[in-house]
């Protein structure tokens, strides 16, 4: 389902995004939950792999635990809120590319090419990168 993307403001004055599909819902990201959105898991067992540090339609970072397998492959999901209706998970599969230790103790970046993606998978790129992107 195409998605429109915009940023505004939030009840509690924090920066939101609200998300607007084509049946015109709207569904809102406040800073405060920005997390929920950025966290990813395994496919496989549902175990939680990371976080997303950056993220393009092609490929993402994510800083994990745990050193990656380099050329490994692996089914990855993103969970969205229940408020988003039935699409609530985002499912892609990638393979590593490098992985190193991270500035921060017990952790490892890693960066992954994009092999199979999900539909929504574009939509929660655009979101993300909105997001991040500071424009009114």
């Amino acid at each position: 389902m195409p998605l429109l993307c915009s940023i505004q403001l939030c009840l509690d004055g924090s920066i939101g995004m609200t998300r607007k599909a084509v049946s015109d819902k709207v569904y809102q990201i406040c800073s405060d939950r920005l997390s929920e959105y950025l966290v990813v898991y395994n496919r496989c067992n549902n175990m939680q792999v990371g976080y997303i540090g950056n993220i393009s339609r092609n490929g993402l970072m994510l800083i994990t635990p745990w050193m990656m397998e380099l050329g490994g492959v692996y089914s990855m999901r993103v969970h969205l809120p229940e408020s988003f209706g039935d699409d609530t998970v985002v499912d892609f599969d990638v393979r590593c590319q490098w992985c190193h230790r991270d500035v921060t103790p017990d952790s490892y970046d890693s960066g992954y090419t994009i092999i199979e993606r999900s539909e929504g998978f574009e939509s929660l790129v655009k979101a993300l990168q909105h997001y991040f992107s500071f424009q009114s």
